[in-house]
């Protein structure tokens, strides 16, 4: 197992378990699991690697992998694939992944650019990206706003777009060939209420598929070389008569 030096547990951390370990913390946390079982493609994966994100969330370990770790800056004794350390820097060679899950960490970053330069340098070509988070379009953000639920997504918490965040992928090398929204249940705090709006999931992702409270994003890491393409070729030269004036 393999560690780096981390001075104080990251308060970010602290506030994302906190959010998820709430009855409506489960139930998002499920409705982005089954989501991810249909967006990602289930093939051997060499390395996954979780970032952060609260300590139960472990969606990877249905996968057929060589080797799962999850980055921490708190170090969890009950895994073996723990490891302490920050996303802004993995403690991950150059094209060392090939599963990437980033599981509400953006919401809670301060620099989610440097992030996700972090994460293009330590993933193979055609690796996989999974990013979960939420959706400032929704009544959960709405309610944000108004501060009604700041037990449950704190102030501090960003929103960002999945415009946004395809933009950042894009510019990276990255194409996002799956994504989907999920969560269109009022954040009620009791389980009960929560699990008789079951079926709006089904009435959501129908008729307002873009207003769920979370979304998650799969991206595929692209060569660079091969995104390059000769702006010449859809040219069409003409042939021009040169005239000799004596």
């Amino acid at each position: 197992m393999y560690s780096i030096p981390v001075t104080q547990t990251s308060q970010k951390q602290i506030l994302a378990s906190r959010c998820f370990n709430s009855a409506i913390g489960q139930t998002i946390f499920q409705c982005e699991t089954e989501i991810a079982e249909r967006l990602v493609p289930r093939i051997h994966y060499q390395r996954c690697v979780q970032v952060e994100g609260p300590s139960h969330l472990h969606y990877f370990d249905s996968f057929t992998s060589v080797s799962k770790y999850r980055v921490s800056q708190e170090l969890n004794r009950r895994l073996e694939y723990s490891i302490v350390g920050v996303g802004e820097c993995l403690p991950f060679g150059a094209e060392s992944i090939d599963y990437l899950f980033l599981p509400h960490v953006l919401d809670f970053c301060d620099r989610p650019e440097e992030l996700l330069q972090e994460t293009t340098q330590c993933m193979t070509v055609d690796g996989v990206l999974l990013i979960t988070g939420f959706n400032p379009r929704s009544m959960l953000a709405l309610l944000k706003r108004f501060k009604r639920i700041e037990s449950l997504v704190p102030s501090t918490v960003k929103f960002y777009s999945v415009h946004q965040i395809r933009q950042w992928l894009s510019l990276l090398g990255f194409e996002i060939f799956a994504a989907e929204f999920g969560f269109f249940r009022p954040p009620f705090r009791q389980h009960y209420r929560l699990k008789r709006l079951e079926k709006w999931e089904i009435a959501g992702a129908r008729w307002w598929p873009t207003l769920g409270s979370v979304y998650v994003l799969a991206a595929r890491r692209q060569n660079m070389a091969s995104r390059i393409k000769p702006q010449f070729l859809n040219l069409k030269l003409k042939h021009r008569k040169f005239r000799f004036e004596h």
